[in-house]
This record gives structure tokens, sequence and C-alpha cells, in this order.
């Protein structure tokens, strides 16, 4: 009896955390840990291995748990999406293909694409500006850039040569996430360079998505806090 009561208090605590804003800085450490600090070390989006899809893993659980507080339906497509996703990328560990790694990326886009929207929508809503707010809103910006990562892996899976430069050179996951943030940010230092057209079309995209998304965000958080401070 006092075990199940200790396993209800821990699910309490876990689902509470995960249900207010306070679960976004956690996913926000994820991505950050997943897409900035691991890919140069080669434990993540490099060559495929246990711990790169054990770390991919927690980081999509952490997505899928970052969207708990919102509706039934929403997290039931989320938490299918994710599930699927996961099982495609533990196949293409066991049994690697060619056509796998094209489900993958694909997948990943789309659940990618699942959690920025649910977050983004959390992050904007009416409502005190809090710091996990914030930070929620870094975790969209870092979501972006892993989706455009897996559209231009996922371009060059299905027209190789989409893509040229001397940053092609073995390319893998870390090569498509610089890319990404690379194209994100504006900065472009040419070493991989869209050729074909559906490429250029994503490339462009992206550079729209980054400068667009600063801009309206901005706007939208500071109409929010002075809503906020014009309230009794």
């Amino acid at each position: 009896m006092t075990r199940l009561r200790r396993t209800k208090g821990a699910w309490r605590s876990w689902s509470g955390f995960w249900s207010t804003d306070k679960g976004l800085p956690a996913l926000l450490f994820m991505l950050i840990l997943f897409a900035l600090v691991l890919p140069p070390l080669g434990v993540a989006g490099g060559q495929r291995s246990i711990l790169s899809e054990v770390i991919l893993s927690l980081l999509l659980v952490s997505g899928m748990a970052a969207v708990w507080s919102e509706t039934q339906v929403v997290f039931r497509i989320v938490a299918v999406v994710t599930f699927a996703t996961l099982t495609i990328h533990w196949l293409t560990l066991l049994a690697p293909s060619g056509a796998f790694a094209t489900w993958n990326a694909g997948a990943d886009m789309l659940t990618l694409v699942l959690f920025a929207l649910v977050v983004l929508a959390r992050v904007v809503r009416p409502g005190t500006i809090t710091s996990s707010r914030i930070q929620g809103a870094v975790a969209v910006y870092l979501l972006f850039g892993l989706v455009w990562a897996n559209a231009y892996e996922w371009i060059q899976l299905i027209r190789p040569g989409a893509f040229t430069g001397s940053g092609m050179n073995g390319a893998h996951g870390a090569s498509w996430i610089y890319y990404s943030f690379i194209t994100l940010t504006t900065v472009g230092y040419g070493d991989i360079s869209p050729v074909h057209p559906a490429a250029r079309s994503f490339a462009a995209a992206e550079a729209l998505t980054g400068q667009l998304y600063i801009a309206i965000l901005i706007s939208r958080l500071v109409a929010l806090e002075i809503a906020t401070r014009r309230d009794p």
C-alpha cells in the first residue's frame, strides 16, 4: 500500500512538472545537448549507434512530455507520431537500409514540427511572460533548426547531389544540423550549397523562418507583457 502511494505520488510530481511551463527548460536543455554539445563529440548527429539512438529517444520523449498539458486529442496525435518515429529509428539501427533512412528523416521532421507548433502555442498564449516561457521560445527556435536539418537530409537521400561543396565530404547528421543552423541564422559560410531547386527552396524558406520568427516572437512577447501589466 505504501509503495502504491509512493508510485502515485511520483507520477503526480512527474505529470505536474511537465503539465506546466516548468517542463520547457528541461526540453531546451535536451535540445542544446543534442544539437550543439554532442555532435562535435561524435555522439549525436553522426553515425548511428545505440548511444546516439538512446539520446535521441530521450529527446523525443522529453518533447512528448512537454505537450502533456495539451488536449487529449493533441497529446494522442503527438504520442502516436513520436512512438512511430522511435520505432523507425530502432528498426533503422537494427536493420540499416536506404529505405529506412529516408523514412527516418521524414518521421523526425514530422515529429519535430509537431513539437515546435505545440510548444510555440504555449509560449505565445495569453498570460504572464516567465523565464520558462522565454526558454520555451528558444527551444522552438532550436526545434526549427532540427526540423530543417532533417528536411535537408531527406532531400539528399531522395535526390543525391542536391547539395554540393567542401562540407559535403562524408556528410552525415551532424553536417545537416550545422548547415541548418547556419542557414537559419543567415550566416551562410558557403561550404555547403544547395543546387537542386527543392534544396534551394528549403534553404530560402528556412532563412525567412529564422528572421520572421524572431521579429514576430519579440512583438508578441512584448504585447503580452504590456497587456499583463495593464491588467489590475
